[in-house]
């Protein structure tokens, strides 16, 4: 696991998986065996990759979408140049969208 990120309820999050610290010396990503997303609750609207990439030692995705308030757990996926599947977690949260100010409505 890579930690805890909160995402903004209205905006695309990129996110950078570093796999700097499983990779072995000389060691290199070879190629990007995709991004997953786990739903806490079944009713939820689950957040979607919209892009991704990888480079000598990250994967990077772009997600849209989530429910506000909601919980998932992504996980990219990826196979080095020396035959090993490696994994690396986060937690991403959406946050709710701001409340309106009574002020700006008029």
């Amino acid at each position: 696991m890579s930690g805890y990120v909160l995402k903004p309820a209205a905006r695309d999050l990129c996110h950078r998986a570093d796999f700097r610290a499983v990779l072995q010396d000389g060691e290199k990503i070879g190629a990007d065996a995709g991004w997953s997303v786990h739903c806490a609750q079944a009713t939820q609207d689950c957040l979607t990759v919209t892009h991704q990439e990888i480079g000598a030692d990250f994967a990077e995705a772009v997600f849209t979408g989530g429910t506000p308030g909601a919980v998932y757990l992504v996980c990219a996926e990826i196979d080095t140049d020396r035959g090993r599947n490696l994994k690396n977690g986060c937690v991403v949260a959406v946050g709710y969208p701001p409340k309106e100010d009574a002020a700006t409505k008029e």
